[in-house]
């Protein structure tokens, strides 16, 4: 294989008009490609996974498989499967319940979680590229062999800065210029100091198979009962890339010890909060009151691992949910450090006064 690739430097020397067209035209096609994957019901991939310990093209290098699988009506969900490897693995999010599967130590678990970034990345990025990526660069041409076809793709690369500080750093895209599919995507590990050491400092997942709108399998979503299996009590850390699972206390993730906000831990500080919204048969029965929920704050400021600590009403309870998993924080430390921590939040549902109460 090889690629006809411009190198930097004659980009940046470019004539500012004709820079500005590269710009526009690498917009362009992120915007066609990630609108592609966006408009999808179901999207369904498998290919290789490369992982890399560092960004040098000579580090040492594992290899996988994997197939991933995203829907998004009536409710977002996905599956990721890691195989190949001496620990493969399973993860899978149905929009409430997150459960994950390791089949060679015949170990599972379930936690209560609505979204779906665990079991989709980084494929969770593709319908947002558009907004995400930044400082874009046309770097040239490839081909790349899909199959038994070869594929003439546009090479786009960028800066990412999702929702998320800890998934920040460079993508490259490689894009089918016909089709403006995306066939392959590398994902390299930003210097934030909130990812993990797990997490290897380069993805590159090539894609051999997609179907957008396709016919899910039957047991994609579905909870795979296995009475012969030990259930963990809490979802173990993983190296990314091959799904081993982490032996060693020095390799664990930023703030995997679970904290409380005293002895030294400094509490996590809310910078955006998104309101519940209220349940039709709530407001017709003019309920209100408090929902008081249990989370975790993690080093990435996003609140995990919720679960009803006090309900007030189901519907409210999913909405209470639904909002706190929104909730954004800047994250509660130890020591000068991330760390995860536990908090209580409390989510309350009040009616407005007058005719046109909401």
């Amino acid at each position: 294989m090889r690629a006809l690739a411009f190198s930097l430097s004659m980009l940046v020397v470019l004539p500012a008009g004709r820079q500005a067209m590269a710009a526009d035209g690498a917009a362009a096609l992120i915007e066609a490609a990630s609108r592609a994957v966006g408009d999808a019901v179901t999207w369904e991939a498998s290919g290789r996974l490369v992982t890399q310990e560092s960004a040098d093209d000579a580090a040492p290098r594992s290899e996988a498989s994997f197939r991933v699988v995203m829907e998004r009506v009536p409710t977002q969900r996905a599956r990721i499967e890691i195989t190949d490897v001496p620990d493969p693995l399973v993860r899978v999010c149905d929009g409430s319940v997150q459960w994950g599967y390791l089949p060679a130590a015949k170990q599972y678990w379930s936690l209560n979680y609505t979204r779906i970034d665990v079991c989709a990345g980084p494929f969770d990025e593709w319908p947002y590229l558009a907004a995400d990526l930044h400082e874009l660069v046309l770097t040239g041409q490839e081909q790349l062999h899909i199959g038994e076809k070869v594929v003439d793709c546009t090479v786009v690369r960028g800066d990412y800065a999702g929702p998320s500080v800890s998934r920040s750093g460079k993508r490259t895209l490689w894009i089918e210029d016909r089709t403006n599919t995306i066939w392959r995507y590398r994902v390299e590990r930003g210097a934030t100091g909130l990812a993990s050491p797990a997490e290897p400092a380069v993805r590159v997942y090539t894609l051999l198979h997609q179907t957008s709108n396709g016919v899910r399998q039957p047991g994609d979503f579905a909870l795979q009962d296995h009475d012969e299996w030990v259930m963990l009590l809490s979802v173990p850390f993983l190296r990314l890339g091959d799904g081993a699972p982490l032996q060693s206390k020095d390799h664990a993730e930023p703030g995997s010890e679970l904290h409380r906000a005293r002895n030294g831990a400094a509490a996590p500080v809310l910078v955006r909060k998104v309101q519940p919204q209220y349940t039709a048969a709530a407001r017709d029965a003019h309920l209100e009151g408090t929902v008081v929920l249990s989370a975790e704050v993690w080093p990435d400021g996003a609140v995990h691992n919720i679960r009803v600590f006090r309900s007030l009403d189901p519907g409210l309870d999913q909405e209470a949910i639904q909002a706190a998993s929104r909730w954004k924080f800047r994250p509660g430390t130890k020591d000068g450090v991330p760390v995860r921590i536990a908090v209580t939040l409390m989510i309350n549902f009040r009616l407005l006064d007058g005719p046109n109460k909401k």
